[in-house]
């Protein structure tokens, strides 16, 4: 197994805030008293996440299609609870921890919708894993792990084409857990805390340089990091202005490195989980009042009104070339060759 310790931790600073338009779609269970969406497919139309049907009950997760609007319950056989963290571009491979105990060890799984096979995973020698998400080709998974009960929590991936598990621990750090992958397996993206209890801060990790990132919501008393796209230019979380105060969402854009804040309109917080491959679907939770119950939503982006001219036009040159070739062809005579 092998272990990232990083060369050096560096700050990520923000440049700029940036606040394109987003559409919300609230999704609950039927029945449940709270749901959190926590993945969405590439295509946008499958959806996970869990649910509780009762206050402070046990957790199932559940797998929502769009087109057909049903919702099925994912469980791991046997156990007490399961909660779903992720689900892969394709939707065949879906992630997530579940306990055969209340509050026994967790453990990590993985479904393979094709075959309907459940895998366990954990890390070798480690008391719990908790797996928090998977690349978008299925094939890494991530999450943390303790050696002992009541341990610090150290990050892991894990490459299912090789069987291989590596460990992430940011320098300096009590604990880190790592949230999400690109798919080049590259980028690597989650949060640390520096003290025990400590505020939570994001890092994106850079496999090649083997670096450091810290990533701060400037202002932010904590930032913690839950997901990035497939290319790893976007990366989404949420953070917190005061300690215990409400959860905003944020999405954050390397490439031009402009930040983002994703709240549901009307919500006192926000919680976001996850993006999708292409980066323009987020999802999350939210409550409508202080210590409410959780609603799950999806979020997806609007081009803004340049990107829609730029579309816009090339639809029109492309169909006056079109009209042009008609007209040509028309007017060629036999034997006649339009170029």
């Amino acid at each position: 197994m092998r272990v990232f310790l990083g060369i050096v931790a560096l700050s990520l600073a923000v440049t700029g805030r940036v606040e394109a338009e987003l559409i919300f779609q609230t999704v609950n269970v039927p029945g449940a008293t709270s749901t959190d969406v926590t993945g969405v497919t590439q295509s946008g139309n499958e959806i996970t996440g869990s649910y509780m049907l009762t206050q402070g009950g046990s957790q199932q997760g559940f797998l929502r299609e769009q087109n057909s609007n049903q919702t099925s319950t994912v469980t791991v056989p046997g156990a007490s609870s399961t909660r779903v963290e992720g689900i892969s571009g394709s939707g065949n491979e879906i992630a997530g921890s579940f306990t055969l105990n209340p509050g026994g060890p967790e453990q990590g799984f993985i479904l393979e919708r094709n075959t309907n096979q459940t895998l366990t995973v954990n890390v070798p020698g480690a008391f719990s894993t908790h797996v928090e998400g998977i690349s978008a080709n299925g094939n890494e998974i991530t999450g943390s792990y303790m050696l002992t009960q009541g341990g610090s929590q150290q990050g892991f991936v894990l490459e299912q084409g090789t069987n291989q598990t590596f460990t992430v621990n940011v320098p300096g750090a009590t604990s880190s857990v790592v949230t999400g992958v690109s798919q080049s397996g590259n980028e690597m993206a989650g949060s640390y805390m520096l003290t025990q209890g400590g505020p939570e801060q994001g890092f994106l990790l850079e496999q090649n340089t083997n670096q450091f990132q810290t990533i701060n919501v400037p202002g932010a008393f904590s930032t913690r990091v839950e997901g990035i796209s497939a290319t790893g230019n976007e990366i989404t979380g949420s953070y917190m202005l005061t300690q215990g105060g409400p959860e905003q969402g944020f999405l954050l854009e390397r490439s031009t490195n402009q930040l983002q804040t994703v709240n549901v309109p009307g919500a006192f917080s926000t919680r976001v989980e996850g993006i999708s491959a292409a980066g323009n679907a987020i999802t999350g939770s939210y409550t409508l009042t202080q210590g409410g119950p959780r609603q799950g939503f999806v979020a997806t982006s609007v081009p803004e009104p340049s990107t829609l001219l730029l579309m816009v036009s090339g639809v029109l040159a492309t169909a006056a070339c079109a009209k042009r070739v008609r007209g040509a062809t028309k007017m060629a005579g036999p034997g006649s060759r339009v170029v």
